[in-house]
C-alpha cells in the first residue's frame, strides 16, 4: 500500500483494560504517533473514549464516531491494536470496516495484526484477532454474571437495596428494614384489595410515602418492581434458611474400644495352686479268700 498523507489516531481504555494491560491513553497515543512518523504519515487528530468498553456500540462512543467521520479518501484510522477499536461480534466489526472502506480509508494498528494489507493471509489474521477480542469480552461477562449469581444466592447486597431491606452491619448481607415495613405492607394490602399498580402509585403520595433514589413520583412500574424485589429476596432468604436446616449434622464420635492387648483385660488362666488335683488311678483289688476257696473246690 502506498504511503498516505494523514492518520487519524483513536485511543481507548477501560478500567479493566488498564488494570490488566497497563496500556494507558498516553502510552497508546505516543505509540501511534511514533508508528505514523515511521510511515511518513501526518497525524490529523487524536480522538478517544476513555473509560468506555470496547463492546459499546459505535454511536455511543463519541470519540470513535468522530474519528470515522473525520476520515477522507486515502486516510488511515490508526489504533494501538484492534481491541482498542472494538471488542464485539464479527458482524459489528464488519460494519465498522465497511463504513471506513466506504470513505476510501483503511484501518491500521501499531501491533499490525493482519492490517498491513487485504491479502487472504492478513484477512485471516484479522479475523482470528477479532475472535479473540470477542472471546475476552464474553468471558468477562460470564465471570461477572457468576459473581452476581453467587452474591444473590447468598443474600449479599446487589445493586440498589430493595424496599423492605437494609444493609446488615457486616456490609454484605441484607436484613429487614423496619422503616420500610409499613410501606411494603401497605402496598401489599392495596394490591390484595384489587387496586391496579397505577392506582397504587397515585395513592402512595397521599399516604406520605415518597419514592427512593430521588424520583419525583411513583409509577406503576416502580410499584410492581417493589413487590417483585421484596418477594424474590424473601424467597431467597427462606431458601437459605431451609438449606441451613437440612444441612447434615456432624456425626457423634464413636467411643474408643479397648485394645485387645490391653493389660487391663482380666486373665482367664487359673493358677496352678488353685487347680483341683486329679483323682489317683484305681488298681484292681485282690480276690478275697472266700472266692479263692470256692474256686479251689
Amino acid at each position: 500500500m502506498a504511503a498516505t498523507a494523514r492518520a487519524v489516531v483513536y485511543v481507548r481504555v477501560s478500567t479493566d483494560d488498564q488494570a490488566e494491560h497497563g496500556v494507558s491513553i498516553k502510552a497508546q497515543e505516543q505509540a501511534c504517533r511514533d508508528f505514523a512518523a515511521g510511515k511518513g504519515w501526518t497525524v490529523a487528530d487524536v480522538l478517544g473514549d476513555p473509560g468506555v468498553s470496547g463492546s459499546t456500540p459505535v454511536n455511543a462512543r463519541p470519540g470513535l464516531r468522530a474519528a470515522i467521520d473525520l476520515l477522507a479518501p486515502g486516510d488511515v484510522l490508526l489504533a494501538y491494536n484492534r481491541s482498542r477499536l472494538f471488542r464485539a461480534a464479527p458482524i459489528v466489526i464488519a460494519m465498522i470496516e465497511a463504513e471506513v472502506a466506504a470513505r476510501g480509508a483503511s484501518i491500521r494498528t501499531v501491533s499490525i495484526e493482519g492490517t498491513g494489507s487485504d491479502s487472504a493471509a492478513d484477512v485471516f489474521v484479522r479475523r482470528i484477532m477479532d475472535a479473540q477480542g470477542e472471546h475476552w469480552i464474553n468471558a468477562v461477562r460470564e465471570g461477572t454474571q457468576r459473581a452476581l449469581d453467587h452474591k444473590r444466592a447468598h443474600g449479599e447486597a446487589l445493586g440498589n437495596i430493595p424496599y423492605g431491606w437494609r444493609l446488615a452491619p457486616d456490609g454484605l448481607h441484607l436484613e429487614p428494614d423496619p422503616a420500610d415495613a409499613g410501606l411494603v405492607e401497605t402496598v401489599r394490602r392495596l394490591r390484595d384489595a384489587g387496586l391496579a399498580y397505577r392506582r397504587i402509585a397515585e395513592v402512595l403520595p397521599h399516604l406520605g410515602y415518597r419514592p427512593k433514589k430521588g424520583a419525583a413520583e411513583w409509577s406503576h412500574t416502580s410499584v410492581r418492581r417493589l413487590l417483585g424485589k421484596v418477594k424474590r429476596w424473601r424467597q431467597a432468604k427462606r431458601a437459605r434458611e431451609l438449606a441451613e436446616a437440612l444441612k447434615p449434622k456432624e456425626p457423634a464420635p464413636c467411643p474408643t474400644r479397648p485394645s485387645r492387648t490391653s493389660s487391663a483385660r482380666p486373665s482367664t488362666t487359673i493358677p496352678a495352686a488353685s487347680r483341683p488335683s486329679p483323682p489317683p488311678p484305681t488298681s484292681p483289688s485282690p480276690p478275697s479268700a472266700a472266692s479263692s476257696s470256692g474256686n479251689a473246690a
